[in-house]
């Protein structure tokens, strides 16, 4: 079954590749190993997207997208939990906001 969503595989793309430098900056600023555990989840789950998502032609990034490598609902709900996890962390106030707005983005574009 397709599960797509409002992106393009372009516009996700450039989301993935946006979270994954901001999941770098919190995962390091992080205190706890919890807010560690979830910024390392979200990079594994966001690498393999933007890895399968670099595979396709370059003449298909006009298309919805669909996740690929795994359930849209586990995306989902790490997005969630990360989503959570941040608004309860101590990361640096910029990384927050930054993080905030391209996850609210990005689970916008789920709905």
């Amino acid at each position: 079954m397709s599960h797509t969503t409002k992106f393009t595989i372009s516009q996700a793309q450039s989301l993935f590749v946006d979270l994954v430098a901001e999941l770098d900056h919190a995962y390091w600023e992080s205190s706890t190993i919890e807010m560690k555990d979830h910024c390392f989840n979200m990079l594994r789950l966001v690498q393999q997207e933007l890895d399968d998502l670099g595979k396709m032609s370059i003449q298909d990034h006009h298309y919805p997208y669909e996740v690929m490598n795994t359930t849209p609902n586990i995306l989902q709900g790490a997005l969630e939990q990360l989503f959570n996890a941040v608004n309860a962390s101590f990361v640096q106030t910029k990384t927050k906001q930054a993080l905030l707005e391209l996850l609210s983005q990005i689970k916008e574009g789920f709905h």
